[in-house]
């Protein structure tokens, strides 16, 4: 075996199966003052109630919690705390947040996140609600009963933002949400012939449940490559691998990791899109450590060399499914490819330890060795009833049919890549203050 434990390395190195965080622990309901949310009631006794920005979110936070513990599936974009993360960190303005609870006779159902937004099409600018969207924030869904009737709360939702007059909008925007998710069924309940869709960049993962490790996962190729970029790392000096989860050396963990990170391609050098260039990213993960460590679902993984980090992954770890947020390596070490020998180390310790599927959030080319499956993933467009918004879905499906017709340039990011075009930025919808009008 390649790898030393030292004895100072934390006990979470020898995990068992229970320390994995499972449902987190409901906090108390909150209780709701008449003049804090406007509602609106509909003829199916349906009730649907607006809670704005981040005060919004406390004041459902309990009810939050319990309907995600209610979900069939839930991720970490579904928890309040993912939510609460980005409102504090990545919108200057958190008012232009909106948050609908929907509920059918007093049982909360569905909870919908959506933003004020402006968009550019064709050279036209168009005001849109959509699910909050960011660069750091890779896939969006709404929340849902794992029993909820997804098409009528739809149907209500559309009338409900239709009728109300707390924004203006064209389009409902619902950006890189993946095949299954509860978004899904909430558009399916929205007038067909209102809505657009574009494919995504999908969502790769590697399942680890079933198999023993990195021998049953990674491909020949990089199995060979493993034992080669291994064995040369050894004459670097002892080799050690860590996990964080709490404490100072949860914190001391990130801080290595936004150094190694910023330390190639993506630092100052770069393209300046590592977390510590930025304020607002670092406050971001500031706020996932501080709100997830108290779940006890965060984790950094540190690869050393000679006591020195050279890689580093930060993750979160829901219901056996760990996501991967964040991995850096330091580029004087690149020869060795040390973010493959993190990841053989970082799937022999999850398939030991019960995790049924490592997710990695995006579909980068590195994948491939690791035979991943993949979620697709697609952004739904819908029109209010005005001119503009009707037009505007006129104009998104013939964009999709000339595409549809131009096989070169309807390449996912993957396959780009692979041609040596680079990476490919899939483009967001992004608040006009903050970021200006975007382009699609």
């Amino acid at each position: 075996m390649l790898w030393r434990t030292a004895a100072h390395l934390p006990v979470f190195l020898l995990l068992d199966p229970a320390s994995f965080p499972r449902r987190p622990p409901l906090p108390p309901a909150t209780i709701l003052s008449s003049d804090s949310v406007a509602s609106s009631v509909h003829t199916d006794g349906i009730t649907i109630t607006r809670h704005v920005g981040r005060s919004g979110i406390q004041e459902v936070a309990g009810e939050w919690t319990r309907l995600t513990n209610e979900m069939a599936r839930r991720w970490f974009l579904h928890l309040p705390e993912w939510h609460a993360s980005y409102a504090a960190a990545l919108e200057r303005d958190d008012q232009i947040l909106s948050y609908y609870a929907i509920r059918s006779n007093g049982q909360l159902h569905a909870i919908v996140p959506l933003k004020t937004a402006r968009l550019k099409i064709v050279g036209l600018d168009v005001p849109v609600l959509t699910l909050p969207k960011h660069d750091h924030v890779p896939f969006c869904d709404v929340i849902a009963h794992r029993d909820a009737n997804l098409e009528a709360l739809g149907r209500s939702l559309f009338h409900h933002l239709k009728q109300s007059r707390d924004d203006r909008w064209d389009l409902l925007v619902l950006p890189h949400v993946l095949n299954g998710a509860c978004a899904e069924g909430l558009v399916a309940g929205m007038n067909a012939s209102r809505l657009a869709t574009r494919s995504e960049a999908g969502c790769d993962y590697i399942v680890c449940e079933g198999a023993a490790g990195t021998r049953d996962i990674a491909t020949k190729n990089m199995r060979g490559n493993l034992r080669r970029t291994g064995n040369k790392l050894r004459r670097h000096g002892d080799i050690s691998f860590e996990v964080h989860r709490s404490g100072e050396g949860l914190r001391a963990a990130y801080r290595e990791l936004l150094k190694v990170e910023a330390s190639g391609w993506k630092g100052d050098g770069g393209t300046r899109t590592a977390i510590a260039l930025h304020p607002e990213l670092v406050r971001f993960y500031d706020e996932i450590l501080d709100r997830f460590e108290a779940l006890g679902a965060v984790e950094i993984s540190v690869l050393r060399a000679s006591g020195q980090c050279i890689a580093a992954q930060l993750a979160l770890l829901i219901d056996r499914v760990w996501y991967q947020l964040k991995i850096g390596y330091d580029d004087v070490f690149k020869n060795v490819a040390p973010g493959n020998l993190i990841m053989e180390q970082l799937l022999d310790r999850l398939c030991a330890h019960g995790v049924t599927e490592a997710n990695l959030l995006s579909n980068a080319t590195w994948h491939a060795s690791w035979n991943p499956k993949t979620y697709p993933a697609s952004t739904y467009f819908v029109a209010n009833g005005t001119p503009r918004g009707l037009g505007m879905i006129a104009l998104l499906r013939l964009r999709k049919l000339v595409r549809r017709d131009q096989p070169s340039s309807s390449l996912n990011a993957r396959e780009m890549e692979q041609r040596g075009g680079g990476a490919v930025h899939v483009s967001t919808v992004e608040d006009v203050s903050q970021h200006g009008t975007l382009e699609i």
